[in-house]
This record gives structure tokens, C-alpha cells and sequence, in this order.
């Protein structure tokens, strides 16, 4: 089958990521790489693997979620998937965005529909589908330790709702500080990962917060100690 979903440890699949990985780095290798952002993304993208591994526990889910189909020019492509929720009326693809604040209006790609329906018009082919979900997380309270404004969130336990409807296209936003106390009541989260991910980011915008207070360094030449004792006679 030309169009189908398949494992993330697919042999194709990772001959792929491997040749893209060395293009970036070749077209990169000029350029000054910065150890705090590298650092800021590496922790994110861990959340975002417990993040999907959480929705697992949700609702049911299929565990392939890379999907292969032919290119316009004959040649296999390969699309991630974030998540994939399972049930009788098909599969519903959702994708998840890591977002510094809510933010009421959004473009497609900002909000993840783009890279959705993308997916779904190539699996259309081969697969039932039963709608998708973009999911964004309002970040400000773990990156600011700020309570977030807006009160235009779901909750998780109506995310649960979202993930089952049926045959919609839907966008829903959640509130970091909601998934941390269930994350941390539930062991797959830590207060050391949350100290973590902001002294990185606090040092990733504010890079001078993180010098050391200077200090005045006593003079202790001898010419200096005699000018002290004239100023002070």
C-alpha cells in the first residue's frame, strides 16, 4: 500500500530523518549555534513526547503515526503525525502546538490546520477518517511562573470529549497549569523540570539576567592604601 501509516521506528523512515538531519547540518555549519536555544528546544521537545504519550492514556490511540505516500514526483514522503486518536468512527489526527501565550486569531499554519489537512487529504485514500484536532497549550505559566488571563481554555477532562467527537475540525486550546498539577500528581512531571525549562528560558530572552552581580574589587597597591589613609585624615 503506497499511502499508510507506520511506526516511528520504520527502517525507511529513519534512513529519511538521518539524510535530513545531515542536509541541515550542511547548510548550517556556518552559522553560530546558540547553547540556550538548543538547550530551550531539546526541553520541549521532551514535553512534547510526554505530552503525546499522555493523550495515549486518555482515549485509545494507534501507536503508527507517521504517515508514507507517494510525492507528486513518484518518490515516498513522510509526515509526522502528533497524535492519532482511534475509535469505531475512523481516526482523528491531531497535531499539538507549544504556544508562549493564547492568542485568539491564528493563521492555519500557526494553529497546526495546515500541516492537518495536508495529512488527511493524503490519507484520505487509505484510511476512515473521523475529523482532527489542533491542540495548543498556552506555555505562559511554565515559562514565566505567571497565571495565564484568558479563561478561553479547555479542560482536560473536556479534551477527552474533543478527542472521541465525531467527524469535526476542531481547535481547542489548554492551560499549562492545569496539565502540570495533573503531570505532577501523576509522577511524569517534576518541579526540577519546571525550574529547568525556566532558567533556560529565562536565560534564552534574558541574556544578561544571568551575570553575576559585579563587585567592586578593594585596591590593594600600596600607593592605593596610602591615597585611602590621606583622603581619610
Amino acid at each position: 500500500m503506497e499511502t499508510q501509516l507506520i511506526s516511528t521506528q520504520d527502517l525507511g523512515y529513519l534512513r529519511h530523518n538521518r539524510a535530513h538531519a545531515n542536509r541541515h547540518r550542511n547548510e548550517r555549519r556556518s552559522h553560530v549555534v546558540n547553547p540556550a536555544a538548543r538547550e530551550f528546544h531539546k526541553l520541549l521537545a521532551l514535553l512534547e513526547r510526554d505530552l503525546i504519550g499522555w493523550f495515549g492514556r486518555l482515549t485509545n490511540s494507534k501507536h503508527e503515526r507517521i504517515l508514507r505516500y507517494k510525492s507528486s514526483q513518484g518518490g515516498f514522503k513522510y509526515q509526522e503525525i502528533d497524535f492519532i486518536a482511534e475509535n469505531d468512527d475512523g481516526l482523528k489526527f491531531c497535531e499539538l502546538k507549544l504556544k508562549t501565550a493564547f492568542k485568539p486569531n491564528m493563521t492555519d499554519k500557526e494553529s497546526g490546520y495546515a500541516q492537518l489537512n495536508t495529512t488527511m487529504e493524503a490519507a484520505s485514500t487509505s484510511y476512515a477518517l473521523n475529523g482532527s484536532l489542533a491542540i495548543c497549550v498556552d506555555m505562559e505559566f511554565l515559562y514565566t511562573g505567571k497565571t495565564a488571563e484568558s479563561t478561553n481554555y479547555t479542560s482536560i477532562e473536556d479534551l477527552k470529549v474533543y478527542l472521541k467527537a465525531s467527524g469535526k475540525h476542531e481547535l481547542v486550546w489548554l492551560d499549562v497549569q492545569e496539565i502540570l498539577t495533573l503531570a505532577i500528581s501523576a509522577g511524569w512531571f517534576t518541579y526540577d523540570r519546571i525550574n529547568e525549562i525556566r532558567e533556560v528560558y529565562e536565560m534564552l530572552n534574558n541574556p544578561m539576567s544571568m551575570l553575576p552581580e559585579s563587585n567592586i574589587i578593594p585596591l590593594n597597591t600600596p600607593f592605593a592604601m596610602l591615597r585611602t589613609h590621606l583622603l581619610a585624615a
